[in-house]
């Protein structure tokens, strides 16, 4: 009667698909756990694999620190996978892209990963060649970039902010030397800007600038050090402003946020909170991103 009773038994779960679906995507917390996940049954791969592509970082693995086993994509596996599965599979997926400019990539290749990711949300972008400012418009949920300014720029005296790739952006962080463009630099013309950062010097005319404009909730400036920013600079009496001393990996920063919110950008805005809320002396305007400490 047992072995009857065995061989009759369903094959199918026995829990409803709907949570055990839930169940299986709740268990893939990690990149690798997904990996075995998806070798349980056909179906849970077909759950479980576009969250393994929900975060796509292309570097080379050699110069990259660990990135809490984040898979690492080449150029030549990310444009195999394109090929293989299509642009349309990459567009419904993606949500986080990060192309590293010490990565070498070839002009042509980067819109073609720009159109199969059209579709993220957050964007970093750190290359300056090439005619990419098409492609970049075609992303039309970027909420999140960070960007050279020569590539905004692109060849042009000044940066058109009504393009379609800012549209919906809410946070920007702009890569290498503004000093000499800043004039050029209109942030009010970004309809939902509410997050700016820098990590090279900003001149006196852009501060006030930033100052004036009440939409910014948070201005960021990213150094090395806390005397990176010194006591003439007309931001440090904004309560929304904040130096974010850079003792981790950028591109851990990055992948944390991407995953689970936890970056600098976070980081900064409870810095802020915690200050009106007079949590923190007022004069105080620098926090190292890896240490929360002044939140206690």
């Amino acid at each position: 009667m047992t072995l009857q009773a065995a061989n009759d038994a369903p094959n199918e779960p026995r829990l409803p698909p709907d949570l055990e679906r839930s169940v299986f995507e709740a268990a893939a917390s990690s990149p690798s756990g997904m990996l075995n996940l998806m070798l349980v049954a056909w179906r849970v791969k077909v759950w479980i694999e576009p969250l393994l592509y929900r975060v796509i970082f292309l570097s080379t693995k050699s110069i990259i620190p660990e990135l809490d086993g984040l898979p690492v994509f080449t150029i030549d596996v990310l444009r195999g996978l394109i090929a293989a599965r299509g642009p349309a599979f990459f567009q419904s997926v993606v949500r986080h892209l990060f192309l590293d400019g010490a990565t070498y990539l070839p002009e042509d290749v980067v819109p073609a990963i720009l159109e199969a990711c059209r579709h993220v949300t957050n964007l970093f972008a750190r290359f300056g060649h090439g005619p990419v400012l098409t492609s970049l418009d075609e992303m039309e949920q970027l909420q999140r970039l960070t960007i050279n300014t020569r590539t905004l720029f692109s060849g042009e005296p000044a940066i058109d902010f009504s393009r379609a790739l800012f549209r919906n952006l809410t946070h920007l962080e702009l890569l290498g030397n503004t000093y000499h463009e800043s004039s050029s630099l209109e942030f009010h013309n970004i309809p939902h800007l509410t997050h700016i950062a820098f990590n090279s010097s900003v001149d006196t005319g852009l501060q006030n600038r930033l100052r004036a404009d009440g939409r910014l909730l948070c201005i960021v400036f990213l150094g090395k050090h806390e005397d990176d920013v010194d006591d003439e600079w007309a931001l440090l009496d904004d309560s929304r402003f904040v130096c974010i001393v850079q003792d981790t990996d950028y591109r851990l920063d990055w992948v944390r946020g991407a995953r689970a919110g936890n970056d600098y950008w976070a980081a900064a805005d409870e810095f802020i909170a915690n200050r009106r809320a007079g949590k923190i002396d007022r004069p105080r305007h620098s926090i190292a991103v890896a240490n929360f400490s002044w939140c206690a």
